[in-house]
C-alpha cells in the first residue's frame, strides 16, 4: 500500500541511519511472513564444530540486538550490538548447549531469507574462539571462528530455554521484534477501523471502482481518462452539486485520521473536490447540522497541500466564522497526539 506525505517545496528528503534501520526491520519482518526457501542438504554441524560446542571449554552467553543502528559505537558480537553477556557456570553451559541442540534438532527445513540474531553463544575450545549466533524467527544459526563465519545450519523452535536462562543471570532480553510486530497489529487496527468508516462513506460510483481495481485500493488512484469516467459516474449517480460536495467531505474525513502520511487512496477525495468552486464547498461545510465527518472533511481539504496548491487565491473565501469552527472541531476530534494535524489546523486557520 502507498502512503501519501505531504512535504512543501523547500523541503528536502534525508534517509537517516535510523530510518535505514527501520526500513531493515520492516523488511525482516516481511521475510519472516514468506521463507524464502527450503533446506536440501544435511542439517548437521561438522565433526569440528560439534566437537567445540560440547568441548566443555569456557563459555559466555550473549543477548543481542541485530536491528540497532549500524553505525552507532557500541560493544558488538560479530558486528551486532550486545545488550548483556554473562559467563557461563559448566550447568548453565550445559543447558545452553542443550538449547542450540535442540534448535538444530527441531529445524523444519524451511529459512527465511534474513539473519537478526538475538542470541549467541561463545565457546572457547581448541585454542580458537567459536561463536554461535542463534535466531530463531530466521530459522538460522552461523558459527563463526575467530570472526571467521565457519558455516551455518538451519534452527527452529522456541527460544523460552534461553530466555528462562538469561533472566535468571539478569541478563536484558532484545523486544525489538514483539515490539515491531505490535506496532503491526496496531496500524492493522487502525487500518481496520478506518476500512469501517472509509467504505460506508464511499458513493456507490467510487465503490465500484474500489471494488474492481486493485490499484486503486493499493494507492494509485484513479487519473486520466479513468478519473474522468469516474466524476461522470458521480454526477450520474448524484446529480446535485451540493449534495456530491457534501458526499465528498464526508469521505474525505472518513479516512485512518491523520492529514499527511495516510494512505494514498484517500487522496481521491480531494482529487474529486478540487473540480468544485470553492464558495460552494465553503456553503456546504457551513450547512446547519453538519456531521463531524463532514467538519473533518472540510477542514483537512481546506488545510490541505492540494487546496493551498491549485486554489492559492481561494484562501480568503473561508470565511472567519468556518475557520473557527473547523479550528474547534480539530482541537477536540481525532487523535490528541497527532501533532502535524493539529499545527497544520492552528496554521490554517488560527489567524
Amino acid at each position: 500500500m502507498r502512503w501519501n506525505q505531504e512535504m512543501n517545496k523547500n523541503q528536502t528528503l534525508t534517509v537517516s541511519r535510523k530510518v535505514a534501520a527501520f526500513v531493515t526491520r520492516i523488511l525482516s519482518i516481511v521475510l519472516l511472513a514468506a521463507p524464502a526457501f527450503v533446506y536440501a542438504r544435511p542439517n548437521v554441524l561438522s565433526a569440528e564444530v560439534a566437537a567445540a560446542l560440547h568441548s566443555g571449554g569456557s563459555a559466555v552467553l550473549y543477548s543481542l540486538e541485530p536491528w540497532a543502528d549500524p553505525e552507532e559505537k557500541v560493544a558488538r558480537l560479530q558486528s551486532f550490538e550486545i545488550l548483556g553477556q554473562s559467563p557461563l557456570n559448566p550447568s548453565q553451559r550445559a543447558n545452553a548447549v542443550a538449547a542450540i541442540d535442540s534448535a538444530i534438532a527441531g529445524f523444519d527445513n524451511i529459512v527465511a531469507a534474513c539473519f537478526d540474531p538475538r542470541h549467541a553463544l561463545r565457546i572457547q575450545a581448541n585454542g580458537h574462539t567459536y561463536d554461535f549466533l542463534l535466531c530463531y524467527s530466521c530459522h538460522q544459526l552461523e558459527i563463526y571462528r575467530d570472526s571467521h563465519l565457519l558455516e551455518s545450519v538451519g534452527a527452529a523452535g522456541s527460544p523460552a530455554a534461553l530466555n528462562e536462562l538469561m533472566n535468571s543471570l539478569h541478563v536484558p532480553l532484545s523486544h525489538s521484534l514483539e515490539d515491531s510486530l505490535a506496532s503491526q497489529r496496531e496500524q492493522q487496527k487502525k487500518y481496520d477501523e478506518g476500512m469501517r468508516r472509509w467504505l460506508p462513506a464511499m458513493p456507490t460510483s467510487i465503490r465500484r471502482v474500489w471494488d474492481t481495481d486493485p490499484q486503486f485500493r493499493m494507492g494509485m488512484n484513479p487519473h486520466g481518462k479513468a478519473l474522468d469516467d469516474l466524476k461522470s459516474a458521480l454526477q450520474a449517480e448524484v446529480a446535485d452539486r451540493d449534495e456530491r460536495i457534501r458526499r465528498l467531505l464526508t469521505l474525505n474525513g472518513s479516512g485512518v485520521g491523520p492529514w499527511s502520511g495516510y494512505p494514498a487512496y484517500e487522496d481521491i477525495a480531494n482529487a474529486l473536490l478540487l473540480d468544485f468552486p470553492t464558495e460552494r464547498i465553503v456553503t456546504v461545510a457551513q450547512s446547519p447540522g453538519a456531521e463531524d465527518a463532514l467538519l473533518e472533511g472540510a477542514a483537512r481539504y481546506f488545510a490541505g497541500w492540494g487546496f493551498k496548491r491549485y486554489h492559492p487565491q481561494d484562501v480568503d473565501l473561508i470565511p472567519a466564522h468556518l475557520k473557527g469552527l473547523l479550528l474547534e472541531h480539530t482541537l477536540h476530534s481525532g487523535d490528541p497526539k497527532d501533532d502535524d494535524r493539529l499545527d497544520r489546523a492552528t496554521q490554517a486557520f488560527g489567524s
